[in-house]
């Protein structure tokens, strides 16, 4: 929501539709019942906010950064700071890492970090941040969706209604920003 309503002040792109859409799909995300878990609603909305801001900041960030020097080079700034910022986390469970786990957590990271990331750069590019931060209301979605299926929580009526409202939002978003083709019309019916 933060990216959608900052974009046409940092990034200078306006999306129609997108900040009523983000209010719908908010209240969507509130229907989602997600302070129904253990009562730390307080401790959650706080994280939410805190991730909020830090997206909305690697998004405007990255779109610059793509634009400038190619989505590679995002990706590889991008990896550099994860790699000193989680380094600290890293280092004292060092020896604990067998060859096989390094092979996995390599593998994991060229195809969901450096591959997704790779299309997400590309994408953000040429749809822009507004855009893009739509389809991110989408994880609170997938998050029920394997709460249902993976853990067989009950689907209340709240949150599937919420559910409807987040994809209506992204997809109102969507449509509403969709290029119209312009109509060819045949050189005899001009003029006569």
């Amino acid at each position: 929501m933060l990216v959608a309503l900052l974009a046409p002040y940092v990034d200078g792109t306006r999306t129609r539709g997108a900040a009523p859409a983000a209010v719908v799909a908010l209240g969507g995300l509130a229907l989602l019942e997600p302070w129904r878990t253990d009562g730390a609603w307080l401790l959650g909305a706080t994280l939410g906010l805190v991730s909020a801001v830090g997206y909305a900041g690697n998004v405007f960030f990255a779109r610059r950064l793509t634009l400038a020097v190619g989505a590679a080079r995002t990706m590889c700034v991008h990896s550099a700071l994860a790699a000193v910022l989680l380094a600290p986390l890293a280092v004292p469970d060092l020896g604990a890492i067998e060859a096989r786990d390094l092979a996995v957590l390599g593998a994991g990271t060229l195809v969901l970090g450096t591959g997704a990331g790779l299309a997400y750069l590309h994408g953000l590019a040429i749809i822009g941040a507004a855009r893009a931060a739509m389809l991110t209301f989408c994880e609170p979605i997938v998050a029920v969706v394997v709460g249902v299926v993976v853990w067989g929580e009950p689907l209340r009526a709240p949150a599937a209604a919420g559910a409807a409202l987040v994809l209506g939002a992204g997809a109102y978003v969507i449509g509403a920003n969709r290029p119209v083709r312009p109509v060819e019309v045949a050189p005899a019916a001009v003029g006569g």
